[in-house]
């Protein structure tokens, strides 16, 4: 946003991301980047897919424009974060190996509503991928 670029948030999955990426490109925009948390980078529009092979290969170009410029990544990242702020993310799974549970415990969620906290914390957003809801996208 303070940079104006058009960020939009998708399903976890290149797929998703794919289609996001090309809708909008055939809008007119460019597609600089898209990632997803589990560490996967997709770079313009070159392969729409997870392509680790260009992904290092613009890390390495980078980071010769970063020693050219007396700087190195680390301090160009500690530049981004005094310019624009730390982003904090924590993932984390609960494994059941139980179907019968899962399909319970997922049900009494989906039929009693979507919680609106977690303690103390306020839910700003819910997405449930088995039925492919997203609260903050629209429909």
């Amino acid at each position: 946003e303070k940079e104006g670029f058009l960020f939009e948030d998708s399903l976890t999955g290149f797929k998703w991301m794919a289609n996001y990426a090309i809708r909008r490109m055939n809008e007119g925009y460019t597609c600089l980047f898209g990632y997803e948390e589990s560490i996967g980078y997709m770079y313009r529009n070159h392969v729409m897919d997870k392509d680790g092979i260009s992904a290092g290969a613009l890390l390495a170009e980078f980071a010769t424009h970063c020693y050219a410029n007396n700087t190195t990544l680390h301090g160009h990242l500690d530049s981004l974060y005094q310019k624009y702020g730390y982003h904090f993310c924590e993932n984390s799974y609960y494994l059941c190996y139980e179907p019968a549970t899962i399909l319970e415990m997922f049900g009494e969620i989906r039929d009693g509503g979507y919680p609106e906290y977690c303690g103390k914390l306020k839910i700003v957003g819910v997405r449930d991928v088995t039925l492919g809801f997203d609260s903050d996208q629209p429909d």
